[in-house]
């Protein structure tokens, strides 16, 4: 539930899962005392219930990627504590040291460690366990390493979208 008013706010920073917010750039609220993003975001900051994290991009080379752009557009977007940047590195020791770091929250991982990196999983998913290859590292609450294979599903919608604009096959 979370109560409206001035004297709700603290159930909206309190809340996880779709709280009405509003952004900074709007002029308006759809009630007294709603909160924008980023208020609510600095009340979690405040009360310690949003930390920073550490993000990366594993692999080499990578200097000419664009994931951090991306990436850390979509954190400052969302006013998160989050800094995502590349970690060049071919050999699976060197990032080891990285995920056991406190702060570290998750990875994307290209080539050449897509597969060496699946030794330093606590789990992967099925498709990880088909493919024998991870593009991502998620890390959890509980601080386990958890690997996923992102790169799998958008091959699959773009065939999909290609060959049904085709008409080769019926997608239901």
């Amino acid at each position: 539930l979370i109560c409206t008013g001035n004297g709700g706010k603290l159930s909206q920073v309190l809340n996880k899962w779709m709280t009405p917010v509003t952004h900074p750039s709007l002029s308006y609220s759809l009630f007294r005392g709603q909160l924008n993003v980023e208020e609510i975001q600095n009340l979690r900051r405040s009360l310690g219930l949003l930390e920073p994290k550490q993000f990366y991009l594993f692999g080499k080379p990578i200097q000419h990627s664009l994931s951090p752009l991306f990436h850390q557009t979509g954190f400052d977007y969302f006013y998160l504590p989050y800094k995502y940047d590349l970690y060049e590195a071919d050999d699976l020791s060197q990032i080891e040291r990285v995920v056991r770091q406190e702060y570290f929250g998750g990875a994307s991982v290209t080539m050449p460690l897509k597969e060496e990196v699946l030794r330093l999983m606590d789990g992967v998913s099925d498709a990880v366990k088909h493919i024998g290859a991870m593009n991502t590292i998620i890390r959890s609450d509980d601080n386990r390493l958890y690997g996923e294979n992102t790169d799998w599903r958008a091959i699959h919608s773009l065939l999909l979208q290609r060959f049904h604009r085709e008409n080769l096959i019926s997608c239901n």
